[in-house]
């Protein structure tokens, strides 16, 4: 099987202003994994999703 990431992510970092919404996150996700991000109040990390998706603009 393949081991080559098919989405890796390595200090993924987004703030509204003052706020960190996400600071310094990894995660490699291969082949054939399954993976659920859940954040502290077990809610599904959609901001995450969308970061990596470049569906949010960086902030600089």
């Amino acid at each position: 099987m393949n081991d080559t990431p098919v989405i890796q992510l390595r200090d993924l970092r987004k703030r509204f202003g003052a706020v960190a919404a996400v600071d310094g996150v990894d995660l490699t996700i291969r082949p054939g994994e399954v993976v659920a991000l859940l954040g502290a109040q077990r809610h599904p990390e959609a901001l995450r999703v969308a970061a990596d998706n470049g569906w949010l603009l960086g902030t600089a």
